[in-house]
């Protein structure tokens, strides 16, 4: 990465945007410190539903196509998977499911270098 200054207080910052999961590590000569593990997960979002049988939805970075977005429903403190779909070559997805009232989400499980990924919620009203 390169050169790092210690401010008048001693402390080193240095602002880093890893395009995956990364470890760093600060060296100076012979000594270095330990690594920090800089985690990066997947962008993931779902929108409002069109139709009460289906949720769609987007992944990035595009290297992610393939990859199985899990659709889940608040339950209590836990979270349901009721279906799964693909990333679509575009990033988006097309999960088929029957709606109901209730909380949901899209989740993308780690790989690829990055930590699981979580949409925000999505409140569903079906009445």
């Amino acid at each position: 990465m390169g050169a790092v200054k210690a401010d008048k207080a001693g402390v080193l910052t240095t602002l880093v945007k890893p395009a995956v999961t990364t470890r760093y590590r600060l060296a100076s000569g012979k000594i270095a410190a330990a690594g920090v593990r800089v985690p990066v997960a997947s962008l993931v979002r779902i929108s409002p539903p069109r139709t009460p049988d289906q949720l769609r939805g987007y992944v990035r970075p595009l290297t992610l196509v393939g990859t199985t977005v899990f659709i889940q429903r608040q339950d209590g403190a836990r979270w349901l998977t009721l279906t799964r779909a693909a990333v679509d070559t575009d990033g988006t997805f097309l999960a088929k499911l029957q709606l109901t009232t209730g909380v949901y989400r899209a989740y993308v499980a780690s790989g690829h270098g990055f930590v699981a990924g979580i949409s925000p919620v999505l409140q569903v009203s079906t009445s």
